[in-house]
């Protein structure tokens, strides 16, 4: 479950969402589970996470195939397409 939670937190999954009873996915989470450590260990994310985020969001689903045709240094591209 750990895995699946960490897989969510990179592609930007919001960690400080709440859900219709105001409960977030930390006070929903199993004490001492691997899952409520997952989520309390990554905290706001690196800048380069949160940046790959945003970038992301702003192409869109539709266009985040053409990020391998920026203007950018190979290593960066593979970072926004996860390779």
């Amino acid at each position: 479950e750990s895995d699946v939670v960490e897989v969510l937190l990179d592609f930007g999954a919001d960690r400080f969402s709440r859900n219709a009873d105001g409960k977030s996915p930390l006070d929903l989470s199993a004490p001492d589970s691997s899952v409520r450590l997952v989520l309390q260990k990554r905290g706001l994310g690196s800048l380069s996470r949160l940046c790959r985020s945003s970038i992301r969001r702003s192409l869109g689903r539709s266009r985040l195939h053409r990020a391998s045709s920026l203007f950018l240094p190979h290593t960066i591209k593979d970072f926004l397409l996860y390779h």
